[in-house]
């Protein structure tokens, strides 16, 4: 009996909008695109776009809420290497190991 394609699309839709309503598996699906606040005055957008604005703050935010983000290592290692050619010394200083 051949799979109707058809099946197979609304199946994945069903299973997709289930899962999306997990916060976590959101975190590790959308990585740097996820919506996040830095600060309590800051406007929710995506992750990748506070990077962008000021990476040693999205950092240090990083750092201090490792939870609220689930990064891919080639990100880290994106965002690591930025922080450190922006500012050497202050990366020196303020290093956590997420």
């Amino acid at each position: 009996m051949p799979i109707n394609s058809s099946w197979i699309a609304d199946s994945y839709r069903v299973l997709e909008s289930i899962a999306g309503q997990n916060e976590e598996y959101r975190k590790k699906r959308d990585g740097f695109e996820y919506p996040i606040k830095l600060g309590t005055s800051e406007v929710l957008k995506p992750a990748k776009s506070h990077f962008l604005d000021d990476p040693l703050k999205f950092y240090k935010w990083y750092c201090a809420h490792p939870d609220d983000l689930i990064l891919s290592l080639k990100d880290k290692i994106g965002l690591f290497q930025t922080v450190h050619n922006k500012d050497n010394q202050r990366f020196y200083r303020s290093i956590c190991l997420c």
